[in-house]
């Protein structure tokens, strides 16, 4: 299972503090990837192993940033050292049925991810926009070849059990690789994450590394 310490949903006021405990937990090797925003990104990418996945949010958290800046965030971050982006589209452009816009903005960063050798990610939030229009979506998403999807912004009411049923879901119909991202805190929730046949999970704290085997 790919494995990834996220913290760009935490408010990162100690910087120096997270530094040093993101590359305990990179120097630990119980991870694959990473993903941290932008003003992180520039202090701590040229010292990453090679190889490791180093993922940066656009338009992080709910989606609405206008297009033209979110395409600025996506080149920031791929000029700063990011190999993954995590899109978060819209979702008023499905909810108002501007699904032009909807397509228009994903195929815009498609296109800069391939002229730049990046991997693109897309999130969406399935409390806005449901469990049964999330698996609809995703069938829509495969058909434009998105690889990769996390259906969570990774907040505190994020349930890990619906998550974790929505991308073995996801995964079982469309073949998109999903990135659980439930916001999991206890030994238990780690356990039954990778107990799952799902592609990869999301973490975003170093508790697992404290006695949680997640190898």
């Amino acid at each position: 299972m790919y494995r990834e310490y996220c913290n760009y949903n935490q408010s990162l006021i100690n910087t120096k503090t997270e530094i040093s405990k993101l590359f305990n937990i990179v120097d630990s090797n119980v991870v694959n990837g990473i993903a941290v925003p932008l003003y992180f990104l520039k202090e701590i990418s040229s010292f990453l192993p090679p190889g490791m996945t180093i993922a940066c949010p656009v338009g992080y958290p709910f989606g609405t940033t206008d297009p033209k800046i979110k395409q600025h965030e996506a080149l920031g971050a791929i000029r700063s050292g990011a190999t993954a982006l995590d899109l978060v589209f819209n979702p008023f452009f499905l909810q108002e049925k501007k699904y032009k816009h909807f397509f228009k903005e994903i195929e815009t960063h498609k296109k800069i991810c391939e002229e730049y050798g990046t991997t693109l990610r897309l999130v969406l939030d399935h409390n806005i926009i449901g469990l049964n229009k999330t698996l609809k979506l995703s069938r829509l998403l495969r058909q434009i070849e998105i690889d990769f999807l996390i259906p969570s912004i990774s907040y505190h009411h994020d349930d890990i059990y619906d998550n974790i049923l929505l991308c073995h879901f996801i995964e079982e119909e469309t073949q998109i690789s999903t990135i659980f991202s439930g916001y999991a805190w206890l030994p238990k929730h780690y356990k039954a994450i990778m107990e799952t046949d799902i592609f990869g999970a999301r973490f975003f704290s170093d508790k697992f590394l404290n006695g949680v085997t997640i190898s």
